[in-house]
C-alpha cells in the first residue's frame, strides 16, 4: 500500500478511511506519513505507560540502564559510598553497605568490585586518607567563593 500512503497528491486511496486531518501540508505529508507518525506516537505512550506501570508496581526497582555514567575512579565512589553509609543518610542509617554499593553501581553504570578491599586500601593511604572528599570540599567551596565574587 505504499505506493498510495506514501505518494503525494493522491486522489483516491484504497481501503482507508477518509478522515478529515487538521492541518495537512500537501507539498511535505501524505496521508500514510501522518498515520504513521501517528502509529509511532502510540508505540512510544504505549512503552511509556508500560514503564510508569512497572515503576508503580516496583518503585524501589531502579531503571534498566544507568542513569548517569560514573567518570571518577573507583576509588573515589568507594570513598563516597563509605562517606555516606557513616554519614547514616539512607533508610535512617540502616541502609547496609552492599546494598548501597549495589544500587550506585546501577544508578552509574559502573562496577565497584570488592568494596572492602577498596576501603582496606584507602585506609592504608599515608598521604590523606580521603583526598577525594577533601577535593569535593575544596571545590565546593571554591564555587562558593566564586559566586561571591570572592574567587
Amino acid at each position: 500500500m505504499d505506493k498510495w500512503l506514501f505518494r503525494r497528491n493522491m486522489e483516491a486511496i484504497p481501503l482507508v478511511n477518509d478522515k478529515p486531518i487538521g492541518y495537512f501540508d500537501p507539498d511535505f505529508s501524505t496521508v500514510g506519513s501522518y498515520r504513521f507518525a501517528k502509529f509511532k506516537a502510540f508505540e512510544r505512550l504505549k512503552k511509556l505507560l508500560e514503564r510508569e506501570l512497572l515503576q508503580e508496581q516496583h518503585p524501589n526497582k531502579l531503571l534498566d540502564r544507568p542513569i548517569m555514567k560514573w567518570t571518577g575512579q573507583k576509588v573515589q565512589l568507594v570513598e563516597l559510598i563509605y562517606a555516606l553509609k557513616v554519614a547514616g543518610v539512607f533508610n535512617n542509617g540502616q541502609a547496609e553497605l552492599k546494598e548501597m554499593a549495589s544500587n550506585f553501581e546501577k544508578l552509574f553504570g559502573i562496577e565497584v568490585g570488592d568494596i572492602y578491599r577498596i576501603f582496606q586500601e584507602i585506609r592504608l593511604r599515608k598521604k590523606g586518607r580521603t583526598t577525594f572528599l577533601d577535593g569535593l570540599k575544596n571545590k565546593l567551596e571554591g564555587y562558593m567563593e566564586e559566586a561571591e565574587g570572592m574567587g
